[in-house]
């Protein structure tokens, strides 16, 4: 929010086009993301509760907005961030992109640890492995293919 205090903000007292589509890519950020986080959340709850049972864990998400993405709520996060990059280019605060996208290279960088682990835990492996191969998108919704191949090829 700090960077938003210094910026310029003459001549943009009026709300534009720009800020129509900044906000609607935040709100679609947020929503994704909130929708993803509390899927997965009751994955993780079902999954303890099993547990407890002394059944059969779930291995792999696969259902809700999961069924589509991989990671669907570091997308909706990312979203979110851009969505704010766009209020900040729209006031003449173009560095603040730097942020936005140092943000973005940690959570690839994150997506990379979360997937490698997931593939080092013997229940879910070969599940998720199956499931990388198989969901067209990655989190950023382009297809990786190539990282997943060399993933699925290390384990």
């Amino acid at each position: 929010m700090l960077l938003f205090l210094r910026c310029p903000l003459k001549k943009y007292s009026q709300f534009n086009i720009w800020g129509v589509v900044a906000t609607l890519v935040c709100l679609t950020g947020v929503t994704l993301a909130y929708f993803a986080d509390s899927q997965l959340h009751n994955f993780v709850c079902r999954n303890q509760r099993l547990k407890i049972l002394g059944q059969e864990l779930v291995p792999n998400l696969d259902e809700g907005l999961w069924n589509y993405s991989c990671h669907p709520n570091y997308f909706g996060e990312q979203l979110g961030w851009w969505g704010l990059a766009i209020f900040a280019w729209n006031l003449d605060c173009r560095w603040s992109f730097i942020g936005t996208f140092i943000n973005h290279l940690y959570l690839a960088y994150v997506t990379v640890l979360v997937e490698e682990y997931m593939l080092k835990q013997e229940y879910r492996a070969e599940a998720y492995k199956k499931y990388l191969i198989q969901s067209q998108y990655g989190y950023l919704g382009s297809r990786n293919r190539r990282k997943r191949d060399h993933i699925c090829s290390q384990s």
